[in-house]
């Protein structure tokens, strides 16, 4: 295990600059329901351009103990707490290290806690979109749902065919793509000890109510025995 800080060269942000500013447009859409308006997408890439600070993503990424062990990029945030529980937090595409940046600090209070980062409004996410650019795995996260969505389906909604008899915890948030009812869920985790529907929140729910999202995480872990 090493340590590790994020220091991206001047040279690549002049590259994803220049590039911005050399960007080739469409017309126009001609119906809203056509995708991203083009008016908008061109004001962003022009503040992505001139105005976004990256620099600024590296210091709050930066202000954190980050490591790489086997090529895997995490943090490891300690708790002040010597009988605090480990806790290993984990995400897929599109989240990234940045999706807990607001729930590490809160959660280091109770629990011992290593977030994995396997590196598309607003700054957020200009955040999200530069770090994949910058680390070019925009293509190779993306690829994921192709290999895997079918069975990710069958796992989340279709036949029971396994059990999984560990203690489980689950918070269902109401965006979420899909969405397991308890009645189901039971056939395939055995031992739920905890099952919650939180009132806001969807897919990247740390992203989007990283407050409910710690929150969850606490009285999970306190249905589970972790006091």
């Amino acid at each position: 295990m090493e340590a590790f800080r994020v220091e991206v060269p001047d040279a690549e942000l002049d590259d994803l600059r220049g590039r911005l500013r050399r960007t080739r447009w469409p017309e126009s859409e001609t119906d809203p329901s056509q995708g991203v308006p083009l008016g908008y997408l061109q004001e962003l890439c022009a503040y992505w351009a001139d105005g976004y600070d990256w620099r600024a993503v590296e210091a709050r990424l930066n202000a954190l103990p980050q490591f790489r062990s086997d090529g895997i990029h995490f943090i490891h945030a300690r708790s002040e707490n010597a009988d605090a529980l480990p806790l290993i937090l984990t995400h897929g595409r599109p989240g990234s290290v940045l999706e807990y940046l607001d729930v590490i600090g809160p959660l280091s209070e109770d629990f011992h806690v290593v977030c994995p980062s396997l590196p598309g409004f607003g700054d957020q996410i200009l955040d999200m979109v530069t770090l994949y650019w910058l680390t070019r795995t925009g293509a190779s996260s993306a690829r994921l749902y192709w290999e895997s969505i079918r069975q990710v389906n069958e796992w989340i909604s279709g036949t029971v065919t396994e059990t999984v008899d560990v203690p489980t915890a689950c918070s269902v948030f109401p965006g979420e793509l899909q969405r397991p009812s308890r009645r189901w869920a039971e056939r395939r985790f055995t031992d739920i000890r905890y099952w919650s529907e939180p009132p806001r929140g969807g897919h990247f729910a740390a992203y989007e109510q990283p407050e409910l999202f710690v929150e969850e995480v606490r009285a999970a872990f306190r249905a589970l025995g972790a006091d």
